[in-house]
């Protein structure tokens, strides 16, 4: 399960929203078995999560210094910053771009 906001939640607001969430879905009237909730097992925040760059750097050149980092002390850069928060995306970056460059 994937849980996000537009606004900061503390771990535990985000626990007990999946939890409540979940037990919204016990009503009887449509779902004969509704589901339980004994325990989450595995939590992790992804936090931040989709930062964003004002418009005002981007029209001063954030991205294009972003990318001039590209091959500099032979390190390269991928991920959400390069792209979208699209892992099609990110994977189609790594063998289209930057894979030539540290085979090249």
């Amino acid at each position: 399960m994937k849980f996000g906001s537009t606004v900061p939640l503390s771990d535990f607001d985000v626990k007990a929203t999946i939890v409540n969430q979940i037990r919204r879905l016990s009503d009887p009237t449509y779902f004969p078995k509704p589901p339980r909730v004994l325990d989450i097992v595995t939590f992790s925040a992804h936090t931040p999560f989709e930062l964003h760059v004002r418009s005002a750097e981007i029209a001063q050149g954030f991205y294009g210094a972003l990318h001039d980092l590209q091959g500099r002390n032979s390190t390269y850069y991928n991920g959400a910053a390069f792209q979208v928060h699209d892992s099609s995306l990110i994977w189609r970056y790594s063998k289209d771009t930057l894979v030539p460059l540290l085979l090249g």
